[in-house]
């Protein structure tokens, strides 16, 4: 059974920077994951450990924010955002 919380929370602790909130420099990406129809899908990808990860990572600031880092991630392709269809 999948648990209570709404995505846009889900999200922001996904994405928080330690302070219990997530990381400014997110946003962008925070708004492209809410925008999805797909939140039910959307809330099982980010559930999974192949896509938090890399998604994590940045919102600490142990990954840095740059698309290369991004790209070298083992993980990254788990966590790229694909267009819906």
């Amino acid at each position: 059974m999948g648990s209570p919380w709404p995505l846009a929370e889900r999200v922001d602790a996904l994405l928080d920077d330690g302070t219990g909130r997530p990381n400014p420099q997110l946003e962008p990406l925070k708004e492209a994951i809410l925008a999805t129809p797909r939140h039910r899908s959307v809330s099982s990808w980010i559930r999974g450990p192949k896509a938090r990860l890399p998604l994590r990572e940045p919102a600490e600031g142990s990954l840095p924010l740059t698309h290369r880092a991004f790209h070298e991630h083992p993980e990254w392709r788990a966590a790229a955002l694909r267009a819906a269809a």
